[in-house]
């Protein structure tokens, strides 16, 4: 990702093409639940439906935006058959869409306006999310009820760690 465009290999990196319809600018993750390809871009959610050479803008409908228009997305997950996102200014919060991102809803999560989600990954029923900026609440929080509640479970992390990443293995 240049921030303008992506480019797609189909031969394992011996020859690139220029992805269509993608006009998000800078994408903070990926993600792919197996159907679709999910960016979390700063103009929102886009999806793929053809393993990223074709990409539609969703209407994010819900999410906050900026004094631009943009609507920023930090980081973008599903799970149960919802679809996650992270925000980040005007509010840094976590929200939940039932049709692939086109509408939003705000979870039980708000962060100060220098403290955002980077990143989010799930295993079961659990998702994670990895903080950035100083967090009273920790620096990995935890819902078991798809953002209902979370609970912090940075124990052994260093304090205030700024968590730009996280993997579940195993």
């Amino acid at each position: 990702n240049t921030g303008m465009a992506y480019y797609v290999s189909s031969n394992n990196g011996a020859n690139w093409v220029t992805a269509a319809g993608f006009t998000g600018g800078v994408t903070n993750q990926l993600y792919d639940n197996g159907t679709l390809f999910y960016a979390a871009t700063y103009k929102g959610i886009y999806t793929s439906t053809n393993n990223g050479f074709n990409w539609v803008q969703r209407t994010n409908t819900g999410l906050p935006a900026n004094p631009d228009g943009t609507k920023r997305t930090m980081c973008v997950i599903s799970a149960n058959g919802k679809l996650f996102t992270a925000t980040n200014s005007p509010v840094n919060s976590v929200y939940s869409s039932t049709d692939d991102g086109n509408t939003w809803l705000q979870t039980n999560i708000t962060f100060a306006s220098n403290v955002y989600a980077k990143t989010m990954e799930r295993s079961g029923n659990k998702m994670f999310i990895g903080i950035s900026g100083v967090n009273p609440n920790g620096s990995v929080m935890m819902t078991m009820d798809e953002g209902a509640s979370w609970i912090n479970v940075s124990g052994g992390l260093p304090p205030n760690a700024n968590i730009n990443a996280l993997l579940i293995a195993g």
